[in-house]
């Protein structure tokens, strides 16, 4: 970790049964403590192991607390939460982006004027790079993030929806894109509000 505190870089090697190494990544992750630096480095593993195909893995770490908070069932504090919850599902062997629990995460961060916080758990949602737009929370997180009235973070949201091929395939399409284009405009962007409108024929 940085000595500034804000900055940690986490090595994730895979090794086969062997012990030899198949894969790995170094990544740079901006940070508010050491747990949290520790908890992103074992997500970016799970997230390497899905991309991978890998269904049997085994992640070490030097840190007792991340992996305790990764494979039980605690009561995580509310600003490592949703990284906590990712885990637990990777160590149940069902990793995948599930948008409901930011959905829910996001509404419990607003309640306790955590707003900052908020915006980062979508940055992070956002290095992703793409989101099932197929899941059902999808809606229930763009209207948390305009609930909390976080403009940025909705605009995140809709970009990363383009990304993902959002389109009128997927069940919740006219209900989502409505939502996204009302709450856009009373949250003041008006010209994405219209894009919506226009691209997605939003009535």
């Amino acid at each position: 970790m940085a000595k500034d505190g804000k900055e940690a870089i986490a090595a994730v090697v895979f090794r086969d049964f062997r012990g030899r190494i198949v894969d790995g990544a170094v990544k740079a992750f901006s940070v508010g403590s050491v747990l949290l630096g520790e908890l992103s480095a074992n997500r970016l593993a799970c997230v390497m192991a899905n991309v991978l195909g890998l269904s049997n893995i085994q992640v070490e770490s030097d840190c007792k607390q991340a992996i305790e908070l990764s494979v039980k069932e605690l009561d995580p504090p509310l600003d490592i939460a949703a990284l906590v919850l990712i885990l637990q599902a990777c160590a149940k062997q069902r990793y995948q982006t599930n948008l409901g629990i930011y959905a829910d995460l996001v509404l419990a961060l607003g309640k306790k004027g955590m707003m900052e916080d908020i915006d980062r758990l979508i940055l992070d949602l956002e290095r992703e790079g793409t989101i099932p737009c197929d899941d059902k929370g999808l809606g229930r997180l763009v209207k948390a993030l305009i609930t909390t009235e976080r403009t940025e973070s909705t605009v995140r949201i809709y970009n990363l929806m383009k990304r993902s091929g959002w389109g009128s395939t997927f069940p919740s399409y006219y209900y989502v894109s409505n939502v996204l284009s009302k709450g856009l405009r009373r949250l003041g962007e008006e010209t994405i509000a219209e894009e919506i409108d226009a691209e997605f024929l939003v009535g």
